[in-house]
């Protein structure tokens, strides 16, 4: 079982306060992080995963401060997959790309029905750069979640991907619910239906203004902080 415990967080960069007041408690499940672009979902992950260090507040993944862990120890415990797939790419080949966490993190391990669901043999020699949209988000989040960590942090992972992709990873993100902590963050309410997520957290202006089951979760409320509501375009 994997544990995230976040207490009083606040970020600022400059005078702008980004993040205010978080406070959350997660145990294993899915987690639906939805909010208007700039609400804060993407600062919100950097943070958790460590990629932002200046905060006031504190993290806690499984009963240990996040300052107190190491680069190598925080990425055994937590994987965030980037929104723009191409950020991380840094290998000539796919096959080199998804395998450098393991060489990085030095794990023998990796999650091969991950691989196998998500890129097809057929990438492998290709270079990452030449890839379309959807391949490359395939990838890059192979690339990632293939170390198996407990924790999976991803921003905008449906952004890119057709119909039958979409269809693969919400599989993938179902199948793993019972033994990981799994925070999905989006500004589209219909990826809920593709999910069912344990708990829906609504973020605006960095703050949270709703955490909760999303059959209570009323589109006035979404519609009010910009984010278009699952009856007005799912149903």
């Amino acid at each position: 079982m994997a544990s995230l415990k976040i207490e009083r967080l606040f970020v600022r960069i400059g005078d702008e306060v980004i993040l205010r007041n978080i406070n959350l408690e997660l145990g294993d499940g899915i987690y639906l992080l939805i909010g208007r672009n700039g609400s804060g979902k993407t600062t919100l992950m950097k943070t958790i995963a460590g990629l932002i260090k200046s905060y006031e507040g504190e993290i806690y993944v499984n009963n240990k401060n996040i300052k107190d862990l190491s680069r190598r120890d925080l990425s055994l415990l937590i994987g965030y997959v980037w929104q723009n797939p191409y950020h991380g790419f840094i290998e000539a080949r796919v096959i080199e790309e998804i395998m450098l966490i393991r060489k990085i993190l030095r794990v023998e391990r990796f999650d091969k029905d991950l691989l196998d669901l998500l890129v097809e043999p057929s990438l492998f020699e290709r270079d990452p750069f030449t890839l379309s949209g959807g391949e490359a988000k395939r990838v890059s989040i192979a690339s990632i979640l293939i170390a198996d960590q407990p924790i999976w942090l991803l921003d905008e992972p449906f952004d890119y991907l057709d119909l039958y992709s979409t269809q693969k990873l919400s599989k993938l993100i179902s199948s793993r619910r019972k033994n990981k902590i799994i925070m999905i963050s989006t500004t589209h309410m219909c990826f809920a239906d593709f999910i069912d997520p344990d708990k829906v957290i609504v973020l605006d202006h960095g703050e949270i203004i709703y955490t909760g089951d999303l059959r209570e979760l009323r589109d006035d409320t979404l519609t009010r902080v910009g984010i278009i509501g699952r009856g007005l375009i799912c149903g």
